[in-house]
């Protein structure tokens, strides 16, 4: 008994000290991005995703920054490009534009299934945080409903400029 006892707890200590291994670097053949996932870091995953963008802002979620991309040009300030460059890096979730009424760009997510129920609550919040702090960027839009079915972590709801005023700019 004491030997079946003393297995049982060299087995879980060995099988509770494996280290996770980082996923390797890939890029895609449709776009320029290079997308690193290091679980070792998690700002990493936003710093090094965005090397060649379309997008102006770089976002951190976890660090609560934006870091301004300086190769954007501004003829490329507008909602169909940046709405683009979004479903580019995220594939998995494709954003469509319905509406400008006002101040409010409306937007919709007709396949929400990745986004609410696969990519936990932190990368649904750092998904929207990049959709409106970019899309906020343009001056005539300061909030972005997103409409999308709901899942077990998001909401469709408004999101504003202000929500975001928090983040730091980097450069």
């Amino acid at each position: 008994m004491k030997q079946n006892i003393i297995v049982l707890i060299i087995f879980i200590f060995t099988s509770c000290t494996r280290q996770p291994k980082p996923i390797n670097e890939t890029t895609s053949a449709d776009t320029n991005y290079v997308n690193t996932v290091d679980t070792s870091s998690k700002s990493n995953i936003q710093n090094t995703s965005l090397l060649i963008s379309p997008l102006v802002w770089d976002i951190d979620f976890f660090g609560k920054t934006k870091t301004k991309n300086t190769d954007f040009k501004t003829e490329q300030l507008n909602t169909d490009s940046l709405i683009k460059a979004l479903n580019d890096l995220y594939p998995e979730i494709q954003l469509s534009k319905v509406k400008m009424s006002g101040d409010t760009l409306f937007t919709q997510i007709k396949n929400s299934e990745y986004l609410t129920n696969n990519m936990g609550s932190s990368g649904t919040a750092t998904y929207i945080a990049d959709v409106v702090i970019n899309l906020t960027t343009i001056k005539e839009i300061k909030c972005v409903i997103i409409n999308f079915k709901l899942g077990s972590h998001a909401t469709p709801d408004i999101w504003c400029r202000d929500d975001f005023a928090d983040y730091k700019i980097i450069r």
